[in-house]
């Protein structure tokens, strides 16, 4: 993950320009971090099942719009059949409740983390918008209003069983491919 960061008001006044309809997937910072509807964007997704959940209980996804377009995507909905079962709307629900507070202890832990990575000596790079050092931390500070817990680093070892032994050196990280429920997951690139 290199966390670039897309300057949204750039992308929308490109997008209208052409005529463009701009969808964003604001799965990452969730509505509690940032509303991109207020910055131009015509339609924004979520995947549920992440950080709205929040216990990897769900497969859900939700669908925001503007006034323009809710009337023509409703339409398509219910047409085509789809819509969230009771159980998953529950599970969202007890998420949302406690959404904020897992967020800020996320980016609080996250945060600490961050500054131990940046001084062990098997790190290479580590790659957070929150950072001074990010190219794009600046953009990112234009538009969301905190950070959150996602965040990726290199390892400087040069061999495998090196890279192997690092991150086996994790005892609450597991390793995995998703994100956002309850675990602290690490996640390999190569």
């Amino acid at each position: 993950m290199f966390f670039e960061v897309t300057d949204i008001e750039f992308v929308v006044n490109q997008a209208q320009k052409n005529n463009i309809l701009v969808v964003m997937d604001n799965t990452w910072s969730t509505p509690l971090l940032m509303n991109p509807i207020k910055h131009g964007v015509d339609v924004v997704i979520h995947s549920a099942s992440k950080y709205l959940s929040g216990h990897s209980d769900a497969v859900a996804g939700i669908i925001t719009t503007t006034e323009k377009y809710f009337p023509p995507l409703r339409k398509y909905l219910m047409m085509a059949g789809i819509c969230l079962g009771g159980e998953e709307s529950f599970s969202i629900y007890k998420g949302l409740k406690t959404l904020g507070v897992r967020l800020d202890t996320q980016a609080n832990s996250a945060s600490k983390i961050i500054e131990l990575l940046s001084y062990h000596p098997h790190v290479g790079t580590v790659l957070a918008p929150q950072l001074i050092t990010h190219p794009d931390h600046c953009t990112y500070n234009k538009y969301y209003k905190k950070y959150n817990g996602v965040f990726s680093f290199s390892v400087a070892c040069v061999s495998d069983k090196k890279r192997d032994e690092f991150l086996a050196g994790f005892k609450i990280f597991k390793l995995a491919y998703g994100w956002g429920g309850v675990d602290s997951c690490i996640i390999p690139l190569h």
